[in-house]
């Protein structure tokens, strides 16, 4: 069993790149997953890490407002600056969060806190 190659991001950014320009958008479509299932995974994963990074820059402003008020940060929240420099060239090209995967995800969290 051979592990497939792995595929280096920035190959991957501008195979989006090309995508966005042949389809006008960014947008992860069926079609994609039966035609080129590896770039179509990397999609999604991509569209996660934005998810996540949104989620930990929206934390960091909430614990910055906190700590001006408190003197004392709740907790470490860390982005890497490999991350956060992707998802700011994933979103300058136009790739978001669905709407429903979003709301799917914030779901979720909400089940968590019960």
């Amino acid at each position: 069993n051979k592990e497939p190659k792995r595929v280096p991001w920035d190959t991957r950014f501008e195979q989006l790149r090309a995508y966005k320009m042949k389809n006008g958008h960014c947008r992860v479509s069926r079609e994609l997953f039966k035609t080129d299932r590896p770039f179509y995974q990397w999609m999604l994963y991509e569209q996660c890490r934005i998810e996540r990074v949104l989620k930990l820059r929206q934390q960091l402003l909430e614990q910055q407002q906190q700590d001006t008020t408190t003197g004392a940060p709740e907790k470490d929240i860390t982005i890497t600056a490999q991350d956060t420099e992707r998802v700011d060239r994933l979103l300058a090209l136009g790739m978001t969060v669905p709407p429903d995967k979003r709301a799917a995800l914030e779901g979720a969290d909400a089940g968590k806190r019960r």
